[in-house]
C-alpha cells in the first residue's frame, strides 16, 4: 500500500440521461469502464483515491467550471499524484500547469499510440510529469521528446473475471467490434471453411454484450480468438485488453500475434498465437480435437494472468519506481508548452472539433448558452476559422 493520495480523472458516458445518447459523438468510449482498469486497482495500492468524473461535471457545470473544480480538488486534498486516463481534449492544458505548480505530479495514461502518437499524445508531453503508454514501441518516441514514460498495458483485475459455468458452449468465439481492420473478412473465411464461430459486439448479429455476459462467453468457449490489428492501415498490431480478460477467465486464448506478447505469456504453453489465416485455421482444428492440451494451456494462462498481470500489480510496480524517484529528488522539470503557432493546422483543428462537438450537443439539448459559448470560445482559440464556420451554421 502506497501511503499517498491520488486524484483520478475518468471520463465515462456522462451519466446524464440527456447527454448520454450523444456520448459517441462527443468522443467518449461508452464500452470502456475506466474503474475496472484504473479506479478499482488504484484503490488497492493507494491510501486514498479521489474520483472526479469529468463527463458528468461537463454536463452539469460546463467546461470552464469543470476544469476549475479539478484545481479546487487539488487545493483541498493536496494529492501527491493526479492521474488522467486520456480520452481527448477534456482537460485544458493550463490546468495541468496549475496542478503542477501546486506540487502534485501529473500522470497521463495514453492509449492507441500505434496510431495516435503523432497527432495527439506527443502534444501533451510538456504538461506531464509521467506518462504511461499501452504501446511499448512508442516508448523511444516519448523518451526522445524528454518524457518519463512507462509501458502500462490495459489488463484487469481477477475479481472482475471470475469464471462461472454455463449451459451454453461455443466451439470458437470472438468478442469485439466487427468494424476494425479485417475482422469481418476473417470471420467470413472461418465460417466458409467450416469453423463454428460465434461473434459478439458492435456490428455483429448477436450485438453488444454486458461485462457479465462477456465473462460467461470466455468461460464457456473452447477457443477464444483475439484479433489484434488496430484501426487504420499500416498500423502495428496491439496488445489488446481482451488478451488478459480471456486468460483471467480461464479461457483458452488463440491470439493474433502482436510484438511483445511473449514478454507476458509463454507462447504455446500459456496462450497460443497465430500469424496468418492458414495458421489460425490449422490451430483451431488442432485444439478443438486436443481437449486435454487445450485445458492445460488455459489453466497455465489463467495462473500467469491472475498472479502476475493484474492491473493493480502492474500499476504498483510502476508507482513503486515513481515513489522512489519523487522521494529522492525534489527537482521538478520546467514546462515549455508548445507554441500554438508551431502546431500544424490539422492538430489545431482536432482541438477545435472536440469543443465544437460539445458546444453543439450542449446547445441542442437545451443547456445554458454560457456553457456552449465557452466551448465555442475554446474552439476559436485553436482554429477560429473552423469554429466560426460551425458557429455560423447554427
Amino acid at each position: 500500500m502506497i501511503n499517498q493520495t491520488i486524484l483520478y480523472l475518468p471520463q465515462t458516458d456522462c451519466c446524464n440521461p440527456i447527454i448520454k445518447p450523444h456520448a459517441k459523438n462527443l468522443g467518449v468510449n461508452v464500452s470502456w469502464n475506466p474503474d475496472f482498469q484504473l479506479g478499482n486497482p488504484l484503490s488497492k495500492i493507494f491510501n486514498q483515491v479521489i474520483r472526479f468524473e469529468i463527463g458528468e461535471s461537463y454536463s452539469e457545470y460546463g467546461v470552464i467550471q469543470t476544469n476549475k473544480r479539478i484545481v479546487e480538488l487539488v487545493k483541498e486534498h493536496s494529492p501527491k499524484y493526479v492521474i488522467w486516463p486520456t480520452m481527448s481534449y477534456e482537460i485544458l492544458e493550463e490546468i495541468f500547469q496549475e496542478i503542477r505548480s501546486l506540487g502534485s505530479y501529473v500522470t497521463g495514461w495514453f492509449f492507441d499510440d500505434e496510431c495516435r502518437f503523432d497527432n495527439y499524445s506527443r502534444w501533451w508531453i510538456p504538461y506531464m510529469d509521467y506518462i504511461f503508454t499501452a504501446d511499448k514501441a512508442s516508448l523511444p518516441s516519448y523518451q526522445q521528446l524528454g518524457a518519463k514514460a512507462f509501458h502500462l498495458l490495459v489488463t484487469g483485475e481477477p475479481d472482475n473475471f471470475t469464471p462461472y459455468p454455463s449451459n451454453i458452449s461455443y466451439d470458437v468465439s470472438f468478442v469485439g467490434s466487427k468494424l476494425v481492420a479485417d475482422r469481418e473478412d476473417l470471420v467470413k473465411s472461418f465460417s466458409r471453411d467450416g469453423v463454428a464461430i460465434s461473434t459478439f459486439g458492435k456490428g455483429w448479429a448477436n450485438g453488444f454484450v454486458s461485462h457479465d455476459e462477456m465473462v460467461q462467453i470466455f468461460s464457456s468457449s473452447k477457443i477464444n480468438i483475439c484479433f489484434t490489428k488496430a484501426y487504420g492501415t499500416g498500423v502495428r498490431n496491439q496488445l489488446k485488453g481482451k488478451i488478459f480478460d480471456i486468460t483471467m477467465c480461464g479461457g483458452f486464448l488463440l491470439c493474433e500475434y502482436a510484438a511483445g506478447i511473449e514478454d507476458f505469456f509463454e507462447l504455446g504453453k500459456e496462450i497460443v498465437c497465430f500469424h496468418n489465416y492458414e495458421d489460425a485455421l490449422e490451430k483451431i482444428d488442432y485444439y478443438l480435437i486436443n481437449e486435454e492440451e487445450r485445458q492445460i494451456i488455459a489453466r497455465a494462462g489463467k495462473l500467469r494472468a491472475t498472479n502476475d498481470l493484474s492491473q493493480s500489480k502492474l500499476l504498483e510496480n510502476i508507482f513503486s519506481v515513481i515513489e522512489a524517484e519523487t522521494t529522492d529528488s525534489k527537482i521538478r522539470p520546467s514546462i515549455t508548452p508548445p507554441d500554438l503557432q508551431q502546431m500544424s493546422k490539422y492538430i489545431l483543428k482536432l482541438h477545435a472539433q472536440y469543443h465544437v462537438r460539445w458546444a453543439n450537443v450542449l446547445r441542442e439539448t437545451g443547456f445554458d448558452n454560457k456553457y456552449w459559448q465557452d466551448e465555442y470560445d475554446l474552439a476559436c482559440k485553436y482554429d477560429c476559422d473552423y469554429a466560426k464556420l460551425h458557429y455560423d451554421q447554427l
